[in-house]
C-alpha cells in the first residue's frame, strides 16, 4: 500500500497481487499460537456467520477492465476498457 502510494499521480485505481487466498480460521488460530495461547482453550473463536452484505470473496477486477503494469511486480494500474460511448446533444 505505501509503495502504491508512491506511485499515484491522481486518478489511478491500484489492485494488489496478494497472492493466494488465506482462510481467516488458520490466520486466527496461527495468531493465537503465535502469541503462547491455544486456540478454542485460552481464546475462543466464535463463528458468527455471513452477515447482510458480506462478501464471501473479492473480485479484482471485471471483464471491463485491463491491468496495466508497474515498476513493481505486484502492483497494477486498473484502467476501464475503452468503449464506444453515445454522445447526447441538447435540441
Amino acid at each position: 500500500m505505501l509503495e502504491a502510494s508512491t506511485m499515484g499521480q491522481g486518478g489511478e485505481i491500484f489492485i494488489l497481487d496478494m497472492g493466494e487466498p488465506v482462510s481467516i480460521l488458520n490466520l486466527a488460530k496461527e495468531t493465537i499460537t503465535l502469541s503462547g495461547l491455544k486456540p478454542f482453550e485460552d481464546i475462543d473463536i466464535v463463528f458468527t456467520g455471513v452477515r447482510a452484505g458480506e462478501k464471501l470473496f473479492e473480485e479484482l477486477r471485471t471483464t471491463d477492465e485491463d491491468m496495466t503494469k508497474t515498476r513493481h511486480p505486484k502492483i497494477f494500474i486498473g484502467r476501464i476498457a475503452h468503449t464506444r460511448k453515445k454522445r447526447y446533444t441538447e435540441h
